[in-house]
């Protein structure tokens, strides 16, 4: 989690403090084991969370001329 959170702070030009926080219980368990991820040789897509990012975050440019 923490490697997609510094990637979308990246891509919207963001800077934030972060702060370490451990998900108790069982389900912080499974998270912290990889339970969450898709297992070796499973379909997976081929979109990256990068690209995701561009299309759903209008990233600020630089102002264009008006016509």
């Amino acid at each position: 989690m923490d490697e997609l959170i510094r990637r979308y702070l990246r891509a919207t030009g963001r800077r934030r403090l972060l702060l370490p926080v451990r998900m108790p219980g069982r389900a912080g368990r499974a998270y912290r084991a990889g339970a969450n991820l898709a297992l070796d040789g499973a379909t997976t897509g081929t979109r990256t969370f990068e690209a995701f990012l561009a299309e759903q975050i209008e990233v600020p440019g630089p102002p264009t001329a008006p016509r």
